[in-house]
């Protein structure tokens, strides 16, 4: 609890580290940019809705997890998500169509899970995405006539992360110099 009540908090990776409980400790982390839980089976419940609240992320990767219920909503007011990663959990439902509000979005994962009889936001479809994956090999998950990886394991693609932006940045007022 410590950890996450840090008031700069910009970035946390805390996967395989044998996480137990829910994920209601997301509320606290107001300036988070990265965040990245992968590989913790016993971090279950579902994704609370204060998820809308944490307006600074970027980069959210909740895989391997015991996560289930559907996504919520509020997920479309993170509105500077570039990408999300939320597959191998236990998640249902349907795909909310707040996620095509996420301008920056390029990359979506959420292949290997229970999400059934569920489409893909045409919204969506239309972003020009590097990657976007789902359950879509069977007409019984989710139909995504646009996604470019249907059944996991899928490929791993991701953009820089912040601290490789931020190096890239020094980098280039150096050479400004």
């Amino acid at each position: 609890q410590e950890i996450v009540r840090l008031p700069n908090l910009e970035a946390l990776y805390i996967y395989e580290n044998a996480l137990e409980g829910d994920l209601d400790f997301l509320s606290n982390m107001t300036k988070i940019v990265e965040l990245w839980v992968d590989d913790n089976p016993s971090l279950g419940g579902t994704i609370p809705t204060t998820i809308g609240h944490l307006t600074n992320l970027k980069s959210l990767s909740m895989t391997f997890c015991g996560l289930s219920g559907q996504i919520p909503t509020e997920i479309g007011q993170l509105t500077l998500m570039e990408q999300m990663w939320l597959y191998s959990n236990w998640l249902t439902g349907t795909i909310p169509t707040e996620i095509a509000q996420l301008t920056n979005l390029k990359i979506l994962g959420l292949e290997d899970n229970n999400i059934t009889n569920a489409v893909m936001p045409q919204s969506l479809c239309d972003k020009e995405m590097v990657a976007l994956s789902a359950d879509c090999s069977t007409s019984t998950w989710v139909d995504c006539p646009c996604c470019t990886c249907c059944t996991a394991p899928c490929p791993i693609v991701n953009l820089p992360s912040t601290q490789d932006r931020l190096l890239q940045q020094v980098q280039d007022e150096i050479r400004r110099l």
